[in-house]
């Protein structure tokens, strides 16, 4: 992720440029990226019975 690459299918040498505007998440136990990440890291599950 750190190191530059070609673009599949494009010249070689050629570099894209990408500008990242905003961070989002949608799952089953958290809708935002922090609450996501906290689950994640406590362990809890998104998952139970309907």
């Amino acid at each position: 992720m750190t190191s530059a690459s070609p673009a599949a299918g494009g010249a070689a040498g050629t570099r894209r440029r990408v500008a990242i505007t905003g961070l989002g998440v949608l799952a089953p136990n958290d809708n935002d990226p922090v609450a996501y990440w906290e689950a994640l890291i406590n362990g809890r599950s998104g998952i139970g019975k309907i």
